[in-house]
């Protein structure tokens, strides 16, 4: 089981949501549109991705101060598994 398939389950409800693998991760998509990466190797890969214009970067980080860009995938936020329990 992945580390973070609790997060994804919720999701699962919505009969739009489609779990792929995608480079090492598992990408979660609702109506056809990328919205979240969960990644289960090391740091900086271990964590959420939130997959997101950089225009909604500052009111998502304003919203979850978490949320930092990703340190090599910049276009994305990322939530390190270091800010919640797994």
């Amino acid at each position: 089981m992945h580390r973070h398939a609790w997060l994804w389950e919720p999701l699962e409800m919505d009969a739009s949501f489609v779990l792929r693998a995608m480079f090492g991760t598992k990408a979660a998509y609702l109506d056809g549109r990328l919205h979240l990466c969960f990644c289960a190797n090391e740091e900086p890969w271990r964590g959420v991705l939130v997959c997101t214009e950089r225009a909604h970067h500052a009111s998502l980080q304003t919203e979850f101060p978490s949320l930092v860009s990703h340190p090599i995938l910049g276009k994305w936020l990322y939530l390190s598994d270091e800010c919640y329990d797994v």
